[in-house]
């Protein structure tokens, strides 16, 4: 699957969409982070991935290094940083095999790119819909990992439907409970960027919170606070 024209216009789309922000600008849904420490992280994944350093992915002190190691540079450096690794970023989402690396590379940088873009955009108070070719790549990967998760759980099995006609059936056949949620909400939800209390208000046809207790999770999941 090449997917690499999706990274290039995900870098894209940042790049204009950051040109007017802050760079102190608080991202709520990346609380560790501002706007100014996230470009460095995006910066960061896309050097390391063209520069063959992807061993770690996503692990903390990964993305921390990121950060670290960027933090005196200007918008400016850190944009042209950005700009220069994406080439080499696109070949390695087009061929990962080629580059030593496994097939989820052919959706893993797509996914981040997009989902940062939606916390800038979230941030700054744009609430766009995720885009439709965007969601090819990203919604066949949720679908996997919440299907793991209610199956582990022991929970029954659970339709999930979008206004958009989705229909995906997860942790097993022969399911009775539903729940129906935007594309934009349900992908939102599984990357850990809405609270509980928001997914428990969803549409759900059962008592929502067992299910609950295992859709909101991720790296950069809102305090469970406010459990349902």
């Amino acid at each position: 699957m090449a997917n690499g024209w999706r990274y290039r216009l995900a870098h894209e789309r940042v790049v204009v969409l950051v040109a007017g922000l802050p760079d102190d600008m608080a991202v709520p849904s990346t609380p560790a982070w501002n706007l100014r420490e996230l470009l460095a992280h995006l910066t960061g994944a896309a050097v390391d991935l063209a520069g063959d350093n992807a061993l770690l992915w996503s692990l903390p002190e990964w993305t921390a290094a990121h950060v670290a190691s960027r933090v005196g540079r200007t918008r400016a450096e850190r944009v042209a940083e950005w700009a220069g690794a994406v080439d080499g970023v696109v070949e390695r989402v087009d061929d990962p095999e080629a580059f030593g690396l496994y097939e989820a590379f052919t959706r893993m940088p797509v996914i981040d790119v997009v989902g940062h873009e939606h916390d800038i955009a979230e941030a700054a108070g744009l609430r766009a819909a995720i885009e439709a070719d965007d969601w090819f790549v990203v919604h066949e990967h949720r679908r996997v990992k919440l299907d793991e998760a209610v199956a582990a759980a022991g929970l029954a099995p659970l339709v999930v439907t979008t206004p958009e006609g989705d229909r995906w059936t997860v942790g097993g056949d022969d399911a009775v409970n539903e729940v129906m949620a935007s594309r934009h909400e349900l992908w939102r939800s599984l990357t850990g960027r809405r609270r509980r209390s928001d997914v428990a208000a969803y549409d759900w046809s059962c008592d929502p919170a067992p299910y609950v207790a295992v859709w909101v999770g991720g790296t950069f999941s809102w305090p469970a606070d406010d459990d349902c």
